[in-house]
């Protein structure tokens, strides 16, 4: 990985060791991360730990480039999935209207949402 500092390198260990292997093939196009994984780093399974450790990665490797990073989340998905764990399901004129509602404050306001379903 020429030209890649440190920083990036590390977030790259750290995202392999998070997600164990990424192959993506479009066609006859396959791209992976050939890395090493991040030992004990955001490898433990569990969200609450790993995550944090990974967007700490990802953040200085950002700014070891002086570039910006987006997170973008699925909103609906974030809310339908744990409470289809717990046996609650959605109607989309629901959620729908739990968007309305919230006015754009999505990612606090449909967590308390879901938690109070």
């Amino acid at each position: 990985m020429a030209g890649a500092g440190n920083k990036v390198k590390r977030g790259l260990a750290v995202l392999r060791s998070s997600v164990g292997s990424i192959k993506v093939t479009v066609g006859d196009v396959a791209l992976g991360l050939d890395i090493e994984p991040a030992k004990g780093t955001a490898d433990s399974g569990d969200l609450e730990i790993d995550l944090p450790n990974l967007l700490v990665a990802i953040a200085e490797a950002a700014e070891e480039r002086h570039s910006a990073i987006a997170i973008l989340v699925d909103a609906a998905k974030a809310l339908r999935d744990p409470a289809r764990a717990l046996g609650v399901e959605f109607q989309d004129d629901a959620l729908t209207e739990v968007y309305r509602l919230t006015r754009g404050y999505y990612s606090y306001l449909l967590q308390e949402w879901g938690y109070q379903a």
